[in-house]
C-alpha cells in the first residue's frame, strides 16, 4: 500500500542519515562550527595583545611590581583613598619620562603619558577607554561624556549653543542665590569652630545644576530635606566609585550578581523617571506655546533658558531634533560631569586660599571692590574678579578634579616617538603633567601668578588641561568657572578663612578628586553692608 511504501522508505532514511541527526554528532558539529566562527576572532585578539606587547618593550617600566597583579599593590592605597597619584609623578621625576607602562594584573597595559607633548598626541584619539567607562552607560547611556565618531560629533554640534555666553550671562543670578544660600549656611556655623566644608559644597554644586538643566528648586543644600531624586543622585556617584575600584566589577556578568548592581539600577530607574517626566511636560508646555505663539519663558517665573529648554529646541542641519531619551542622556551626563568636580574644584580653591592667607585678601579685595560698590555680583563683573581666577587656576593646576583622562587608540598611532598599534590603552596623565618639573617651576608651590599673561603666554597649549583638551575639551568650562567664581567671591565676602592644621585634607581620588575630609575655620567679617 501507499502507505507501507512511504513507512519503509523513511525506515530507509532514516538508516542511511540517522547518525547524522545523533546527539553525539551534532554536538560534534555545533563545536566544531563555533570553533570555526570564533577562531578568526581569536587569532586577531591575540595578534593585537601580541603587538601591544611588542611596543611597550621600549616603553619605561618600573620593575618593581607584583608577579601578577603588576604595578596595582603600589598605586592603590592602602587606606581606602583611592589611586595613590604621588607614585606616577615620583616615577616621572625619577626618570624624567614622558610615558610610562603602568601595567594592572596579568593582561592590562596602560601608556600614561605625563607630559604635554605626549598628552597632545594622545588627546587627538577618540574612543573613550571602554572597561572604565561602561560602567557609566546604565545611568547616562551615550550621552556627550561617552558617545564617539559621528554620533559625538553631531551630539557635540548641537550642544554647544548651550554653553553660548549669551546663555551663561542670567545664570550668574543663580549663582548668586544659591551661593548666598551657602553662606547663610555657613554663618549658623559657631565661629572658629572647625568644620567639613565639602558636604556643603557637594549639596552646592547639585543644587546650581539642578536649577539650571531643570529649573528645578531641590532645597538640596538644607541637610534635612530629603529629596528621592537627590538622594539617587549621591548613590549612584558612590556606586559608581565602588565599581570602577573592585577589578572583577568589570565584568558586568558578576557585577549583575550583587546587592550593589540592584541598588545602581534602581538609583539609575529614580534618576531617570525623574529626568523623562521633566522632559515630557516641557516638550508638552513648550509645543502648546508655540501653538499659542508665546514666549518660551511665560508662566514659568524665570528669566532665563535652562538646559532642557535649549536642548528641546536644538536642531541638526537637517531640521532634526533630540528625541526625549537622547535630551535625557545628555541631561544625566551634564549633572554627572558638573556637579562633583565643580564641588572638587571650588573646595580646593578654599582649601589654598585658607593655607596662604596672602592670596586670599588680594582675591576679597576684587570682590570687596564689586560689592561695595554694587551690592551683588553680575555678569559684567565676572572679568574683574582677575587675581581670584589666577587662584582657581592654580588650585585647578594643583589639584585638577578629573586627574586622568582615558583613551583607546582608535589606529596606530605614533606617541613619544613610538608606534603604538590600534587597540592600545593610553592614559592622559593631568596630574602627573601639572606637577612635572620639567613644565612647571616649583611644581608644589601655590603659585597663582603662573596665570598672569606675561608668564602664560609662551606656555604649552597642553600644560595645563584640567578640562581635557582638543576636539573633546570640557564644553562645561565656562559654565564652571564662572560657578567657581561667584561661590568663592561670596565666601571671602562674608569670612576670613583658616584650615584646621591638626586634620589636613587626603586626596580622594577613584572618580573625582576631593578634599577628604576638608576642615576649615570661619572668621566672620566685619563691613558695611
Amino acid at each position: 500500500s501507499p502507505s507501507g511504501t512511504s513507512s519503509m522508505m523513511a525506515v530507509g532514511l532514516w538508516r542511511a542519515f540517522g547518525w547524522l541527526f545523533s546527539q553525539d554528532y551534532l554536538l560534534e558539529v555545533v563545536g566544531a562550527t563555533l570553533l570555526v566562527l570564533l577562531l578568526p576572532y581569536v587569532v586577531r585578539a591575540a595578534w593585537q595583545q601580541w603587538r601591544i606587547y611588542r611596543a611597550f618593550r621600549t616603553v619605561h617600566c618600573d620593575p618593581d611590581m607584583h608577579f601578577f597583579f603588576g604595578h596595582a599593590p603600589k598605586i592603590v592605597r592602602p587606606d581606602s583613598h583611592g589611586i595613590d597619584l604621588g607614585w606616577y609623578v615620583a616615577q616621572v621625576e625619577k626618570n624624567r619620562l614622558k610615558t610610562l607602562c603602568v601595567i594592572l594584573g596579568p593582561l592590562f597595559r596602560n601608556l600614561m603619558c605625563t607630559h604635554p607633548d605626549t598628552a597632545k598626541e594622545i588627546l587627538k584619539s577618540d574612543p573613550k577607554v571602554e572597561y572604565i567607562y561602561h560602567a557609566f552607560k546604565p545611568f547616562i547611556g551615550d550621552g556627550l561624556l561617552v558617545s564617539a565618531g559621528p554620533k559625538w560629533a553631531s551630539r557635540r554640534r548641537l550642544l554647544t549653543p548651550a554653553f553660548h555666553f549669551d546663555i551663561l550671562r542670567p545664570y550668574v543670578s543663580v549663582y548668586a542665590e544659591t551661593s548666598t544660600q551657602l553662606v547663610d549656611l555657613w554663618s549658623e556655623i559657631p565661629e572658629g569652630e572647625a568644620f567639613d566644608a565639602l558636604p556643603y559644597i557637594s549639596r552646592f554644586t547639585l543644587d546650581v545644576m539642578l536649577r539650571c538643566t531643570c529649573s528645578f528648586e531641590s532645597n538640596c543644600q538644607i541637610e534635612e530635606t530629603h529629596n528621592a531624586y537627590v538622594e539617587a543622585i549621591y548613590k549612584i556617584t558612590e556606586l559608581l566609585v565602588s565599581r570602577t575600584m573592585n577589578f572583577l566589577y568589570f565584568f558586568d556578568w558578576i557585577y549583575m550578581l550583587t546587592w550593589s548592581h540592584w541598588q545602581f539600577r534602581r538609583a539609575c530607574s529614580t534618576v531617570h523617571k525623574f529626568s523623562e517626566d521633566v522632559i515630557r511636560k516641557r516638550r508638552a508646555a513648550l509645543e502648546e506655546k508655540k501653538r499659542k505663539g508665546e514666549d518660551v519663558l511665560k508662566g514659568r517665573g524665570k528669566k532665563y533658558l535652562d538646559f532642557i529648554d535649549i536642548l528641546l529646541e536644538a536642531k541638526d542641519e537637517k531640521g532634526v531634533g533630540l528625541t526625549d531619551y537622547e535630551i535625557r542622556e545628555e541631561v544625566d551626563t551634564f549633572m554627572f560631569e558638573g556637579h562633583d568636580t565643580t564641588s572638587s574644584g571650588i573646595a580646593w580653591t578654599l582649601y589654598n586660599l585658607a593655607k596662604h592667607p596672602e592670596h586670599q585678601e588680594k582675591c576679597r579685595e576684587e570682590v570687596d571692590a564689586i560689592f561695595d560698590q554694587k551690592g551683588a555680583i553680575e555678569w559684567e563683573d565676572l572679568k574683574s574678579l582677575v587675581y581670584l581666577k589666577y587662584c582657581i587656576k592654580e588650585s585647578l593646576r594643583l589639584f585638577p578634579p578629573v586627574p586622568i583622562i582615558g583613551r583607546c587608540l582608535d589606529k596606530d598611532s605614533e606617541v613619544d616617538g613610538r608606534v603604538m598599534p590600534q587597540g592600545t590603552y593610553v592614559f592622559c596623565h593631568t596630574y602627573a603633567i601639572h606637577h612635572n618639573s620639567e613644565v612647571w617651576e616649583n611644581p608644589e608651590d601655590f603659585d597663582p601668578l603662573r596665570f598672569s599673561p606675561e608668564n602664560s603666554k609662551n606656555r604649552h597649549s597642553h600644560a595645563f588641561i584640567p578640562f581635557s583638551a582638543g576636539a573633546r575639551n570640557c564644553i562645561g568650562q565656562e559654565f564652571a568657572l564662572n560657578e567657581e567664581k561667584v561661590a568663592v567671591a561670596h565666601v571671602l565676602r562674608k569670612f576670613h578663612l583658616s584650615l584646621d592644621e591638626t586634620r589636613p585634607p587626603v586626596k580622594d581620588y577613584f572618580i573625582i578628586m576631593r578634599p577628604v575630609p576638608m576642615f576649615l575655620r570661619l572668621k566672620h567679617r566685619q563691613y558695611n553692608h
